[in-house]
């Protein structure tokens, strides 16, 4: 019998050697096709591709085949691979991503994610909001900037919080719990 489709894939090696890469068109041409044409496609939920130089323009061309035959993904891990520009991969599906060590310089690098609800971005060059639009990430609710040059501003968080109302947490602080002690320091006249 035919095995029931993985639901988790974990590291899978995607990236192509370099004596591989003289048949690599012909390899990445093949696997959306081959998907389409398969009787039992993949459904995997979590998706661990960390740390594998997938920002390599040659790497990069597997992974978005990749990310397009296993278009089911919910949570995916692209941390540590030199990234810095993903707005042509199709995450929809997404409700978790992990982007940390990567060199994004801000939001607009992202595609429009309509269910990411988690995002991580810790060790990049994030600046500044621009990108970071209700549109673009309507279920957002939570963001992890550590290490960027954005935490340098004295009220990062809030400007992260005003740029994308649905935010509830930023950099493990509950966004809520920061107004209301904010709100007590003002009534009591201390603020």
């Amino acid at each position: 019998g035919v095995k029931p489709p993985c639901e988790t894939i974990t590291a899978p090696r995607i990236r192509l050697a370099p004596n591989e890469l003289e048949k690599r068109i012909d390899i990445i041409g093949k696997i959306p096709h081959a998907a389409r044409e398969g009787t039992v496609r993949p459904c995997p939920r979590v998706l661990n591709l960390a740390h594998q130089s997938l920002g390599d323009r040659y790497q990069y061309d597997a992974l978005r085949a990749f990310i397009e035959l296993n278009s089911t993904i919910q949570v995916l891990n692209l941390d540590g691979n030199e990234l810095d520009d993903i707005c042509d991969l199709n995450l929809d599906n997404v409700k978790r991503l992990y982007l940390s060590g990567n060199n994004f310089a801000s939001f607009s690098s992202l595609p429009a994610m309509p269910r990411v609800e988690e995002l991580y971005l810790k060790k990049n060059f994030i600046t500044g909001t621009y990108g970071l639009t209700r549109e673009k990430f309507p279920c957002l609710t939570k963001l992890c900037v550590f290490a960027n040059p954005i935490e340098a501003g004295p009220n990062y968080r809030r400007e992260l919080k005003e740029a994308l109302p649905t935010l509830r947490w930023v950099d493990m602080f509950d966004l809520a719990a920061e107004d209301r002690r904010r709100e007590n320091k003002l009534k009591a006249g201390k603020y």
